[in-house]
């Protein structure tokens, strides 16, 4: 008897085994679920949309498949299918992981070549604050602030839209920044200011004495002395400096001929060492009064004042009211050489 109930119980395990029966292949799921966990970590849903929600469709479809057999009597159970399935999805996520990681890799070499370059458009016009600029520059400095951020903490997909906007920033920063230009390109303006510096480089040469040229546009202090180009000084404007100074609290820089009328020791000012200017001169308050009578500023407005060169510069950008700020270091040299009287000329751009 024992016989015939032994030959049945293991032709029924032999069927089963071949079948595809029995234990549930508990590392393979396992695996697939390392895997998903890494895309998830690996933010695939954000790069690869499209086959990670097909991923996940199927992943949800095989965890039922994995539960219903689970539920079943080993000796019951069919997991040939199953494990053919679990195959194919952990092939699947691999290729997702693969193209993941390479659409990342890809992004973040693009955008740190797209952060360069909208980062060089932004410091060309940092120097300038003019009114009409702040808002599309304060927006751009944003922007790339939280863009790089983004992109230091790999999270690139935050970092697309941001580059877009900060893309239509530059784009309205530019036009301004060539309205307000036109007149820095003007070529009767060039050559009336190459004029007035001519005529400074002259007037050092005949009384073999120091004068100073300031360029707006390139944002140097030129130190002749005896006719001869002594020293190139780096130097910061007022928040709207390449405007012509028209009236107070306009944050430009004036521009005309000017000559020093005090030198300020250490104690004596706030800012290091300062050698104020004869502005405004007769020149300015005709200019003044022109503009005001033709209703270009209101009744109300000042002319303005105390206009400087001085030190505590070297912060990177147009900030002072209206004066001209230079490093320290620079400021002594040029405090050591300057005396009340000496001629100042203040150019829009000056080409030699």
């Amino acid at each position: 008897m024992s016989r015939a109930i032994s030959l049945p119980a293991t032709c029924l395990t032999l069927s089963l085994a071949v079948s595809g029966c029995g234990e549930l292949p508990e590392a393979e799921w396992a695996a697939l679920k390392e895997l998903r966990k890494e895309l998830r970590s690996r933010q695939s849903d954000r790069y690869i949309a499209e086959g990670f929600v097909r991923f996940q469709r199927e992943f949800e479809e095989l965890r039922l498949s994995y539960r219903r057999a689970a539920a079943q009597p080993a000796l019951l159970r069919k997991t040939g299918s199953l494990k053919e399935e679990l195959r194919r999805q952990r092939g699947a996520a691999e290729t997702l992981l693969t193209k993941t990681l390479r659409t990342k890799g890809a992004l973040r070499v693009q955008q740190a070549e797209d952060l360069i370059a909208i980062s060089r458009v932004l410091d060309s016009y940092v120097p300038t604050l003019d009114p009409a600029l702040r808002g599309p520059l304060t927006s751009l400095q944003i922007q790339l602030a939280q863009a790089r951020e983004f992109w230091q903490r790999e999270e690139y997909w935050q970092v697309t839209p941001l580059l877009e906007q900060a893309r239509v920033s530059a784009d309205a920063l530019a036009e301004g920044f060539e309205a307000l230009l036109g007149r820095l390109e003007d070529p009767r303006w060039i050559r009336q200011w190459k004029k007035m510096g001519q005529e400074t480089i002259r007037w050092s040469e005949r009384n073999r004495k120091p004068a100073l040229l300031i360029d707006k546009f390139g944002r140097r202090a030129l130190l002749y002395s005896d006719g001869q180009l002594k020293r190139r000084l780096n130097v910061e404007l007022g928040w709207n400096g390449l405007a012509d100074k028209i009236k107070a609290g306009d944050g430009a820089t004036p521009e005309g001929r000017y000559r020093v009328l005090e030198k300020k020791g250490f104690s004596r000012t706030r800012y290091f060492r300062a050698l104020l200017l004869d502005y405004p001169n007769q020149a300015d308050r005709a200019r003044f009064r022109e503009a005001r009578a033709a209703g270009e500023i209101e009744q109300s407005a000042g002319i303005g004042g105390l206009i400087e060169i001085h030190g505590s510069g070297g912060r990177g950008a147009d900030w002072t009211q209206g004066c001209v700020a230079l490093e320290n270091p620079a400021m002594k040299e040029l405090f050591d050489v300057a005396y009340e009287g000496m001629p100042v000329t203040i150019v829009g751009r000056f080409e030699p």
